[in-house]
């Protein structure tokens, strides 16, 4: 028989936001307990009808970033805490009202066809047609183009579910995607000044372990990437994108300098034409 001892009065959790406590509370109550056998000690039991969870050291110690134990997340021991100029250089975005996510509906009168002559306004809207279109649901993918972009990615899901998406579109998934968004900068002019004035690291900061982070915004910029859970598989197509625009700017005000030298040379003069002829 395990015997522990109440340590502590009755306490309070404060609600955390973006990793501050604050001073209201979320409604979670707690207290601290001695016991002889710690490691024994389950990690859940019920006090009449109330479920609790005991945090035993071990468990509580384990850093949430690199999940190593023995210090905090916000340890400076911690290899993945990044650094304060890493923090500065990451751009976190989520949600649809970002311009840099793919959920982003460019404002009205911004929009293209896709690559199946469709009309559509954010690169969620082309991705999910041509994956419903690909799993032969081509009624379902121009029904839903009128739809949000958050909205026509749910039913997509529905009607695709993961362990049922073809190879086929796994293996172009990726493709398609940065098609989309390429479409999407390359005929939306706000979406393509936000990229452009990005900071170097992009990220998606969602719990989405292929297309994001795994993690949310605050712990996404205060993570070095090699700890993210997710692949960022989105942040890293806008990185290719914005590194394929900037080229082209590169190259366009090379084109235009050239031209102005040549606008703005002085004329030879007609008697050295006729000296050297």
């Amino acid at each position: 028989m395990k015997v522990v001892t109440v340590a502590s009065p009755i306490k309070y959790s404060n609600i955390w936001i973006d990793g501050h406590r604050t001073h209201l509370h979320n409604g979670d109550r707690f207290f601290y307990v001695a016991a002889d056998q710690v490691k024994d000690l389950p990690q859940v039991l019920f006090v009449k009808d109330f479920r609790a969870r005991i945090y035993k050291p071990a468990v509580y110690s384990e850093c949430s970033r690199c999940r190593f134990v023995g210090h905090r997340a916000n340890s400076e021991e911690c290899p993945a805490k990044a650094p304060e100029e890493v923090q500065q250089s990451t751009e976190a975005f989520q949600g649809a009202h970002n311009p840099l996510s793919n959920l982003h509906k460019c404002p009205e009168g911004c929009s293209w066809d896709s690559n199946q002559d469709v009309e559509v306004c954010s690169s969620e809207h082309e991705f999910q047609y041509e994956k419903l279109v690909e799993h032969s649901h081509a009624d379902v993918a121009e029904r839903l183009c009128e739809e949000s972009p958050l909205d026509m990615m749910k039913v997509a899901s529905r009607k695709v579910p993961e362990p049922n998406v073809l190879k086929s579109w796994s293996d172009k998934e990726r493709f398609v995607m940065k098609q989309a968004c390429q479409n999407k900068f390359n005929n939306c002019e706000h979406a393509r000044a936000a990229l452009l004035s990005s900071k170097s690291e992009l990220a998606e900061a969602t719990k989405d372990l292929k297309w994001g982070t795994g993690l949310d915004k605050q712990r996404t910029i205060e993570c070095m990437p090699e700890y993210w859970p997710g692949n960022n598989m989105m942040g890293a197509i806008l990185k290719e994108i914005r590194s394929d625009l900037l080229e082209e700017l590169r190259l366009s005000q090379m084109s235009n300098r050239t031209e102005k030298r040549k606008d703005t040379s002085p004329p030879t003069p007609a008697f050295s034409k006729a000296a050297r002829q």
